[in-house]
């Protein structure tokens, strides 16, 4: 199984963009139309960096033995801090799907 980064960027994107377009519009009813711009453009670079730091770890996990390029956060998670804590992450990125 391989992806690449155009196609896993548009799921990750669709994931995030669907649940938080349903609670748009209430929070941002409850915050008022300033505070809202400025937490969208705000968090922008948050949200950049972020995603170049999950590039950044896939490559370097790619690159180093046993060159395995990690599908999901939760293997990334088991090939750097064992079984456990990829549980974890793996609950903890995904749990919210059931929320």
């Amino acid at each position: 199984r391989k992806s690449e980064w155009l196609g896993t960027s548009w799921i990750m994107l669709t994931d995030v963009v669907g649940t938080s377009v349903l609670t748009f519009a209430g929070v941002a009813r409850q915050l008022g139309w300033v505070l809202t711009v400025v937490f969208i453009v705000g968090l922008c670079p948050i949200a950049i960096y972020t995603a170049v730091l999950m590039s950044r770890a896939r490559r370097i996990l790619a690159e180093t033995p046993p060159c395995v390029q990690p599908l999901s956060m939760g293997e990334a998670a088991r090939l750097t801090m064992g079984k456990r804590m990829a549980s974890a992450v793996t609950a903890t990125v995904y749990g919210y799907a059931f929320l």
